[in-house]
């Protein structure tokens, strides 16, 4: 049973193996740094760190879902990929001038705008959100070959570097420099993606292909993932705005520190299923809904075993870890830990049958429950802050999520498959 569930087919292990493994070099490369960083940024500096982190990924829904809906025209239409990648890659690149122009006008405007920041950050933050995304886009044309392992590994190398050089310049404390090295190695990332997935699939870029017509089109494609992309990043990324505005410094950069640590337990088991994206999609073109509702069944019961023992690892020995991580840094807060704990294990469950709406792009009524659950977080954590602090600010995503996405979900995937089987 264990050797069929894990064992069974080779791409979809070396996938999942080399995702791992990419996953592993960016989780020491968290784990050793963080604490590094916080010693030498001071508080107010890894507080705006983490900011900065959160916003390139609220940013990320500068996209507008069509990443994602990339990945699923490009196996069920790739006569298009030309049209579609020309298309997006100039529009992104648009979209980055507009909105450096937008900054530069908003700046001689209200010159007290960026108080407490300096300008120079925003223009940072903005190009790195657009490398992001362009980098995004690569990935997702390497995907859609289903040989991702190739792309983790090209993140490997970069992980690697990036620690390296972030590791070196420490002693100089500059978060100047740290975004800098951020953003000249995310230009080499992106080249090296762009090179492979060229050889992979051989693709054109041309300005002749590029097409409002076709950007329209897509928009209208993706509206739903973008939607999906906007709630999670609610569910997410948005308490720690609301920490920035309500809280002091030292409260974010105490939420940043222990949502760090267990982003990694959450992004690593994570792709257990990420990987299985174009797989799902490819037998949905197939219409073979058997499968798909097989395969759905096979990825749930490897998460839940898979969950099962981290839990019990963590809850064990998880405390004494993140303690030894911290080096002391912080008033430990044995509910904290459990709550989130708690809510990291209830994510990575729902993030199966979650994954699996949105390839069969099922996710209209599912992206609406999100949203829902996304507003909660955001008005549960406004009221509950101030009088629990940090376990009310957990307390609040776990109930959202309870109330919402991890009942509704798995619930409604399985009858949308019968149906349609």
């Amino acid at each position: 049973m264990i050797r069929k569930l894990f064992l069974s087919d080779r791409l979809y292990l070396a996938n999942v193996g080399a995702t791992l493994m990419s996953q592993l070099f960016s989780a020491v490369s968290v784990l050793y740094l963080t604490p590094r960083l916080f010693s030498a940024l001071g508080q107010e500096e890894f507080a705006l760190y983490g900011v900065i982190l959160n916003a390139i990924v609220f940013g990320g829904i500068m996209d507008l879902g069509m990443n994602i809906g990339m990945l699923r025209r490009l196996i069920h239409e790739r006569e298009k990929t030309n049209a579609l990648f020309s298309s997006l890659l100039i529009t992104y690149g648009m979209f980055f001038v507009l909105l450096c122009l937008g900054t530069l006008i908003v700046q001689t405007l209200f010159p007290n705008i960026f108080s407490g920041i300096s300008p120079g950050y925003v223009y940072v933050l903005i190009l790195l959100i657009i490398q992001n995304i362009i980098a995004a886009l690569l990935d997702v044309m390497i995907q859609s070959s289903q040989k991702i392992f190739k792309a983790k590994i090209i993140r490997i190398i970069k992980t690697v570097v990036e620690f390296t050089c972030i590791l070196m310049s420490l002693n100089s404390g500059s978060l100047e420099r740290i975004l800098l090295i951020m953003v000249v190695l995310n230009f080499l990332y992106i080249v090296s993606l762009y090179v492979y997935a060229y050889y992979e699939i051989h693709f054109k870029l041309s300005l002749v292909d590029f097409n409002f017509q076709t950007v329209f089109n897509h928009v209208d494609y993706s509206f739903w993932y973008f939607l999906t992309t906007l709630s999670g990043v609610l569910v997410f990324n948005s308490q720690v705005f609301i920490l920035n505005q309500f809280a002091g410094p030292a409260l974010l950069a105490e939420f940043v520190v222990f949502t760090r640590f267990f982003e990694i337990i959450r992004t690593s088991v994570s792709n257990f299923t990420v990987v299985l994206f174009p797989t799902i999609v490819t037998q949905e073109r197939d219409h073979d809904k058997r499968k798909v509702l097989s395969l759905f069944r096979s990825a749930f019961s490897r998460t839940a075993i898979i969950l099962s023992i981290i839990f019990v690892i963590l809850f064990v020995f998880g405390e004494d870890v993140f303690v030894f991580w911290t080096k002391n840094k912080f008033n430990f807060d044995n509910k904290l830990f459990i709550l989130l704990l708690v809510f990291t294990i209830l994510i990575l469950l729902d993030n199966v049958s979650a994954l699996f709406l949105s390839a069969l792009k099922m996710n209209k009524m599912t992206t609406i429950v999100s949203i829902i659950q996304g507003l909660l977080v955001l008005v549960l954590t406004t009221l509950t802050i101030g009088h629990y602090g940090l376990v009310g600010v957990v307390l609040s995503s776990i109930l959202s999520l309870c109330m919402t996405s991890l009942l509704f979900n798995p619930i409604y995937l399985v009858r949308r498959l019968k149906s349609r089987g």
